[in-house]
């Protein structure tokens, strides 16, 4: 698993979280460092929560069939024509996928049946929790800061 960062600190992050090789997210050189990872043959799925140019980027790191899926969009839209891009690279013949747990809001049973999925591999130690920055309520605007300047890592609680 190939994870990005833009700091020592959160390098060591995903590193404790199962990523086995973090490089820099500078979307200029992301798509490089991912085919040279691969031996050329890219990614076969890119999940980005950044979007704008690191979007296109992703897209650019795939392998043939690969998928990349966004999630949210903290820098904006992407930064190119996404249609323009696909068609660049059509002898790969990708997918892209968009992603809201919003989906099952209101199917109450499915969103039980995935918590306690997730509950059950914790339980079993396949999966953990990452770790969480608990900061009392009345710093909420540091809080917003951290977040806002991409200077948190894992959850964020506020402690009345």
């Amino acid at each position: 698993m190939i994870g990005t960062a833009s700091s020592d600190e959160k390098r060591a992050f995903a590193l404790e979280n199962g990523v086995s090789e973090v490089i820099d997210g500078d979307p200029a050189t992301l798509p490089d460092r991912v085919m040279a990872l691969t031996d050329g043959r890219g990614a076969d799925l890119a999940f980005d929560h950044v979007g704008g140019a690191l979007f296109i980027a992703c897209l650019r790191s795939l392998a043939p069939f690969g998928m990349a899926v966004s999630y949210n969009i903290l820098a904006g839209p992407p930064a190119n024509d996404v249609f323009g891009e696909l068609r660049k690279l059509l002898g790969r013949s990708l997918a892209i996928r968009t992603f809201s747990i919003h989906t099952i809001d209101s199917d109450i049973a499915q969103r039980r049946g995935l918590m306690e999925e997730a509950i059950a591999l914790m339980a079993a130690g396949k999966v953990r929790a990452a770790r969480a920055t608990r900061i009392p309520l009345a710093e909420a605007r540091r809080a917003h800061e951290l977040l806002d300047h991409g200077n948190s890592l894992g959850k964020l609680v506020l402690i009345p």
